[in-house]
């Protein structure tokens, strides 16, 4: 979907017929762009979900250097999925990523958005001018004109979330609020169920979470 077309629907949930869509350019479109573009990133960031459209692995900008323990994550970084991997030439070494206080030897773990290897690399180290891959969840970029495309798994949620937000702060709209939040909330729920679901071939298992006499909890 184009955000022309997302722009469209927004303007028919909310007026009807009543009223034209906002011309692009116009203050009222700015300002519904800031509203889209806050949605997106509230979708992109719900810490109870691992959107698969927002996968990537990454290589990062810096290969492994002697005597460097840190490397920059790309600035659109979130979060990452799962282990992190250098790879020289054909072969992929593989590193636990962790959380920093149960970081051990030959561990990498996450401050901010700098990766860290717990291990001093040597000049001698393998690893030297490998690349860095990171397997993780990446935030979609704003949208900024008629002809972007909307990178969201189901961008009718994000048109009934945008007309519910437009409508609470308009006094004209304010009677369709509860509808529309209605309608969004319905949308999204469906959304992560499609999510979680896997493939008909590999359907998602879902995790168990056992607290074991004597283990820590953390």
């Amino acid at each position: 979907m184009l955000v022309s077309t997302l722009f469209d629907r927004i303007n028919y949930a909310l007026r009807g017929i009543d009223d034209d869509t906002p011309a692009e350019g116009s203050e009222e479109a700015t300002y519904w762009l800031s509203v889209i573009n806050r949605k997106k990133d509230e979708w992109a960031y719900d810490p109870n979900e691992n959107w698969s459209s927002l996968f990537a692995v990454r290589t990062l900008a810096d290969p492994i250097a002697a005597a460097t323990q840190s490397y920059n994550l790309d600035s659109d970084f979130m979060r990452p999925s799962d282990d992190v991997f250098v790879e020289v030439g054909p072969k992929k070494i593989k590193h636990r990523l962790v959380e920093p206080q149960l970081r051990d030897s030959g561990d990498v773990f996450i401050t901010g958005k700098i990766l860290n290897f717990t291990d001093t690399i040597e000049a001698t180290d393998e690893r030297v001018g490998g690349d860095i891959l990171m397997p993780g969840f990446y935030s979609p970029i704003d949208l900024t004109a008629f002809d972007d495309d909307v990178l969201i798994d189901d961008p009718n949620w994000l048109v009934m979330a945008v007309a519910a937000d437009i409508a609470f702060s308009d006094v004209t709209y304010e009677d369709k609020y509860a509808d529309l939040v209605g309608m969004a909330n319905d949308l999204y729920s469906k959304m992560k169920s499609a999510n979680r679901k896997g493939t008909i071939t590999s359907p998602r298992q879902v995790k168990t979470s056992v607290q074991r006499i004597g283990s820590v909890e953390r």
